[in-house]
């Protein structure tokens, strides 16, 4: 395949996986014991959009591939009790994916209180999901919660040092590959033992290829303005004849 193939595209990431396919990989869970052979330990961090990581998890259970997607409980980007994404997140485990909790702390200092906090967000994700939650990945992590190796709220996070230390890592964080591209990693490897733990964000892969992180970034806001303006003319009058007047 060419370099191309792997471009951050809806069809760049069908290529990415149909060559993790081809070199026999097994896609494992962040509690699944790594055996024998490749093995992928594939992570979603969702920052922006359900609805995108809706869209690789179907395209990734039409090639028998299962993965974990973590989604923030507090962010301004989405909000995980609208009907749309408690669907979004049904839909999601009805694939046979994975839920894990994307946890900001970056507002907290105090370890307790990060406990404290994690472990309400843990609740409200499960409630929503009908599901026990055991793995949590951290938003933008600071420096010293990357060398955190305890447990938060009693449970597991992809920052510990047998996720990121004892086996390979590398991430899309940014729009581009960080710590090594998986293609390289995988190739390299592809006759021996060999784990690795992937992150990836649909932000990038659900885009246009054509554009640049920065406008990959814009493109979603600005759909999501007009998204937004479209409800509130169905919820509200005088803006709905507004938006009329103005055409």
């Amino acid at each position: 395949m060419t370099k191309k193939s792997y471009k951050f595209s809806i069809a760049g990431y069908k290529s990415l996986l149909s060559l993790f396919k081809t070199l026999g990989v097994n896609f494992r869970k962040f509690n699944d014991k790594l055996y024998d052979g490749i093995n992928v330990l594939l992570r979603h961090d969702i920052d922006f959009c359900p609805l995108r990581a809706l869209r690789i998890a179907q395209i990734e259970r039409k090639m028998d591939i299962k993965s974990t997607f973590f989604f923030l409980v507090n962010t301004d980007f989405y909000n995980l009790n609208s009907y749309e994404n408690k669907n979004v997140l049904k839909e999601i485990v009805n694939l046979g994916h994975e839920i894990g909790l994307h946890f900001d702390a970056s507002a907290l200092k105090k370890i307790n209180i990060i406990n404290k906090v994690c472990k309400e967000e843990v609740k409200v994700l499960e409630n929503l999901i009908e599901k026990k939650i055991y793995i949590i990945s951290f938003h933008r992590p600071a420096k010293d919660v990357l060398l955190y190796e305890k447990r938060v709220a009693d449970l597991e996070h992809t920052y510990m040092t047998k996720f990121i230390k004892k086996i390979d890592y590398c991430s899309d964080s940014q729009g581009d590959w960080r710590h090594n591209n998986p293609v390289n990693l995988l190739k390299s490897n592809k006759n021996k033992n060999y784990n690795l733990h992937l992150l990836l964000h649909p932000i990038w892969w659900t885009t246009p290829e054509k554009f640049s992180p920065a406008e990959k970034i814009a493109f979603h806001l600005e759909n999501k303005y007009k998204d937004l303006k479209k409800v509130a003319s169905l919820n509200c009058r005088p803006y709905l004849e507004y938006i009329q007047n103005k055409r």
